[in-house]
């Protein structure tokens, strides 16, 4: 179909795919498949997060989930010597968690009247992304946490 015979029929009314394919836009259609497979993903890892909370506070650990995060291109220009500059509160994903701070959770208990404080980043295959080793490797350089351990299903 021409643009001619089109206008005849829609006066290009901007709601139908000839119309995108005219004006150059194109159209992504998501794969439904790829979606299911997201959506379990991310249920298979909350569930896995609350399993790895619910073990650390069955071990001793009183265990918070934690909302920062750090701005690592804040803390690279090295202009930035403050914490409350790179680091920020995290923001919500689509209302579905509370946040997406790095790392996920922050755990601490008495040990021999010492606060020990460590961070626990849950990934269900135990690999960091580049960003997020630079993240743990700032919050270790600036005595945020003692340790950071990564909870991994395996």
């Amino acid at each position: 179909m021409d643009k001619s015979e089109h206008k005849m029929n829609c006066n290009y009314c901007g709601l139908c795919r000839e119309c995108d394919k005219l004006k150059g836009i194109t159209v992504q259609v998501k794969d439904p498949l790829k979606v299911s497979k997201g959506k379990k993903s991310r249920r298979d890892g909350m569930a896995f997060e609350r399993k790895v909370r619910k073990d650390l506070e069955d071990k001793g650990w009183i265990v918070d989930k934690w909302t920062n995060n750090v701005d690592i291109e804040l803390s690279r220009c090295g202009k930035y010597s403050d914490f409350p500059s790179i680091l920020h509160p995290a923001k919500s994903f689509r209302g579905i968690t509370r946040s997406n701070g790095f790392p996920d959770f922050i755990a601490f208990r008495i040990n021999k009247e010492v606060y020990e404080v460590i961070a626990v980043e849950v990934k269900t295959k135990g690999i960091l992304r580049k960003e997020e080793k630079e993240k743990c490797s700032w919050y270790l350089d600036n005595s945020v946490f003692s340790r950071i351990w990564i909870a991994y299903k395996g």
